[in-house]
C-alpha cells in the first residue's frame, strides 16, 4: 500500500498514483468495498499468481494489466484501475514476484476460548460460471419471517437466475426470472476485450434481467431490482403524461425495474418503474423506497413503489412514484421551479442536485423519514 505521505497522487508523470485519489483511506476503499473487493479474493490462488496460460510478459506489471482486461468484465476492471493510476499494477506485480519468490505473509494467531466454537457450514449453488451479488432471508421488519427458510440469491448480470438455498433441507435450485419485453438485450454484452484464461473467448455472462438486490415483505414474498424491458420508459413516465410525478420530473430511460416472486405460487409479477432502480427498502407502510446508483438512464431521483396499494389495484403507474433531489435555494419552505446542476444560481428559484451516486436508503424509525447515503 502506498504511504499516506504519497497522497493526493501525482499521476503518470509522478508517483503513478492517479491525481484524483487524494488520501490513503480513498485508495484503500478503491481496493475493498468500491472496486476490486466487490468481486475478487484478493490472496487466494486465482489472484496471487499468474497463470501460464495468460500468455509471456516482459514483466509481472504488464501481466497485471493484461489480465485486468479479460472477460466480459475487462472494461469495468479497467476503469477501476484507471481510477487508482498504474502504481496499483505495479504493486500487484511487486506482489506476485514476491509470493513467486517464496516470500509468505506472517501466520494469524490460532483461534482462543470460544472462538474455537465457531463452526462454518457451506453450502453450494449456482455454477462455476456465475457468480452472485446479494441475499436475502427475511423481513427487516421483522425477522422472524421465513425463520429456517430458503436464502434467495440475486446473481446480477451473470445469469436470470435467483438461486435459492434451503439451509434446513440442505438443497439448492435456482428460480428464472422473466422479462415482459422479448427484446430486453443483454445485461453485458459478450465482446471480450481479451481471452480469460479459463473460459477463453466465451462470453460466460448471459443475463438480461440484472437481479441486483432484494427485499422480504410480511408475507415472505420476495421483491427483486430486476430488468423486465429494454431501457426506453413507457409514455406515461414522460413529458405530457398523467401522473404527477411524470409532470413534475419526466423520465425517458432507465436500466432496471422491479419483480416479485411468490414462493408459495412460484409465480412472477413483473412491475414497470419509471425510475431506475438499484437497492431497496421498506418503510412500516409497506411502500418500497429505491435508490438507481448506477444505473443507465436519466432517473437521478429517489422512487417509491406503494406495495399495499398495488395489492389492491394492480395499477403499476398509480403505485408508483419518484422525484428529483431539489435544493430549497430561495428558502420559501417550498418547491419551486429549479436551475440545473452546473446552472448560475437564481436567487428567485430553487436548485436540483444531481446525485447519481445514491447508494442506499432507509428510514428512519424516530419520525420516519427517508435517508439516503
Amino acid at each position: 500500500m502506498p504511504a499516506k505521505g504519497e497522497f493526493p497522487g501525482t499521476g503518470v508523470k509522478g508517483n503513478g498514483i492517479s491525481e484524483n485519489i487524494r488520501s490513503q483511506a480513498e485508495w484503500v476503499s478503491r481496493l475493498k468495498s468500491s472496486g476490486c473487493q466487490v468481486c475478487h479474493q484478493l490472496g487466494n490462488k486465482a489472484t496471487r499468481e499468474i497463470p501460464a496460460n495468460l500468455g509471456t510478459f516482459k514483466s509481472s506489471t504488464d501481466a497485471w494489466e493484461h489480465r485486468v482486461q479479460v472477460g466480459q468484465a475487462g472494461p469495468f476492471m479497467m476503469t477501476q484501475i484507471n481510477a487508482m493510476g498504474r502504481r496499483a499494477l505495479m504493486m500487484w506485480g511487486d506482489w506476485t514476484d514476491r509470493i513467486k519468490a517464496g516470500e509468505l505473509p506472517p501466520a494469524p494467531p490460532r483461534p482462543q476460548g470460544f472462538e474455537r466454537n465457531v463452526v462454518i457450514t457451506q453450502w453450494d449453488y449456482g455454477d462455476a460460471k456465475k457468480y452472485t451479488h446479494d441475499a436475502n432471508s427475511t423481513d427487516k421488519r421483522n425477522p422472524t419471517v421465513n425463520a429456517n427458510g430458503p436464502i434467495y440469491i440475486a446473481a446480477e448480470v451473470s445469469t436470470d437466475n435467483l438461486f435459492v438455498v434451503d439451509p434446513v433441507r440442505h438443497v439448492a435450485y435456482a428460480v428464472e426470472i422473466p422479462v415482459r419485453d422479448a427484446n430486453t438485450p443483454l445485461a453485458v454484452g459478450p465482446t471480450l476485450p481479451k481471452p480469460s484464461p479459463y473460459w477463453g473467448n466465451e462470453p460466460i455472462w448471459t443475463g438480461k434481467t440484472t437481479p441486483h438486490s432484494s427485499m422480504m415483505d410480511e408475507r415472505g414474498r420476495v421483491w427483486t431490482t430486476s430488468r423486465i424491458r429494454p431501457d426506453d420508459t413507457p409514455a406515461w413516465c414522460r413529458g405530457g403524461s398523467s401522473p404527477p410525478s411524470a409532470k413534475n420530473y419526466p423520465v425517458t430511460t432507465n436500466g432496471r425495474q422491479l419483480s416479485v416472486y411468490d414462493p408459495k405460487t412460484r409465480q412472477w409479477t413483473l412491475i414497470d418503474t419509471c425510475f431506475g432502480t438499484h437497492h431497496l427498502m421498506f418503510d412500516d407502510k409497506d411502500v418500497l423506497w429505491f435508490t438507481n446508483q448506477a444505473v443507465q438512464g436519466d432517473g437521478d431521483v429517489l422512487g417509491w413503489f406503494d406495495t399495499k396499494m398495488y395489492a389492491a389495484t394492480k395499477d403499476e403507474q398509480k403505485s408508483q412514484g419518484w422525484a428529483p433531489f431539489i435544493r430549497d435555494h430561495n428558502g420559501n419552505g417550498r418547491q419551486d421551479a429549479w436551475v440545473e446542476p452546473g446552472q448560475p444560481l437564481d436567487p428567485a428559484k430553487d436548485q436540483r442536485i444531481s446525485s447519481p451516486a445514491l447508494y442506499s436508503v432507509v428510514q428512519n424509525p424516530v419520525d420516519g423519514s427517508m435517508w439516503q447515503s
